[in-house]
């Protein structure tokens, strides 16, 4: 199956589990994650992220396209992993953490994200988690 989807056979010895992914990531860093609601956010590491969390507590920046689904970020709410989120969430348990000033919040246009990037203004991302079907053969 894999051999189906990962089309780019160099990229197939690059291949970890979950919970290996999310071992990679470190109290304070800015992660990336895909996503315009649950059909594209990242559905394995954000959960192994808030399984590692209850033995290795760690805190997060967590920048992402639009909303994720309600459990993702529900789930890392109550893992306590955020410490900030932008720019688009619609989670009642985050809301009530944000509200709380449990985790920071930008709510600003999705649009200007991108370029507050590319200017420098944000970041530098240190990990990107991607919800993907297949990987070409180019690698796209």
């Amino acid at each position: 199956m894999l051999e189906a989807r990962i089309r780019n056979t160099s990229l197939r010895d690059k291949i970890i589990t979950a919970e290996q992914a999310a071992s990679l990531i470190q109290d304070g860093m800015v992660v990336g994650m895909s996503g315009f609601t649950r059909a594209g956010d990242a559905k394995a590491v954000p959960v192994a992220m808030a399984a590692r969390a209850a033995t290795d507590p760690f805190k997060i920046t967590l920048i992402t396209g639009a909303s994720l689904g309600h459990d993702v970020d529900k789930l890392l709410t109550e893992a306590h992993v955020l410490s900030r989120r932008m720019p688009f969430q619609v989670d009642r348990t985050l809301r009530a953490a944000i509200n709380r000033g449990e985790v920071m919040f930008i709510d600003q246009h999705l649009s200007e994200t991108v370029e507050q990037l590319r200017s420098n203004q944000i970041g530098p991302i240190d990990y990107a988690v991607v919800e993907a079907l297949a990987i070409t053969e180019s690698g796209g």
